[in-house]
């Protein structure tokens, strides 16, 4: 299986995570067996943990957009968040390290939650103003 493939078996968990709800806390306590789709097969909760994990890792030092858009911003909660968010996967690694995968879920989906938070306050200007022209279309269809 690629990487590419194991990125989107943890997406919903991803997504989830991002708009903060908990994930795979209590499979991840009690070491269940989840199943990540027909073709992928069973993958352990611990295996799903890993690949967040990496996930996290990559949205956190890949020198992406989001990354480089809060760097460059003056907002400082978002800058906070980001560094937060840093700290949460290193002690989600250290966690796993010492064989505590409850603990590691908890701080790795609150890592990722504060990376969309992080990234909700400072939005991508292009894409706000795509939004705004298609709102703007909208309101124009209306009057017609």
């Amino acid at each position: 299986m690629t990487s590419e493939q194991k990125l989107l078996l943890v997406l919903p968990s991803v997504l989830a995570a991002l708009a903060g709800e908990p994930v795979l806390a209590a499979d991840q306590a009690a070491g269940a067996k989840t199943v990540s789709g027909s073709a992928a097969g069973i993958q352990s909760a611990e295996d799903i943990l890993k690949q967040k994990m990496h996930l996290v890792g990559q949205l956190l030092n890949q020198s992406s957009s989001v990354m480089r858009r809060i760097a460059q911003s003056n907002n400082v909660l978002a800058k906070e968040q980001i560094s937060n968010a840093r700290s949460n996967h290193l002690k989600a690694q250290a966690e796993l390290s010492a064989e505590k995968p409850d603990q590691a879920g908890k701080f790795i989906d609150e890592a990722l939650r504060l990376v969309g938070s992080a990234s909700r306050l400072v939005p991508d200007p292009a894409l706000a103003g795509a939004e705004d022209r298609a709102h703007y279309k909208e309101l124009l269809e209306g009057v017609r």
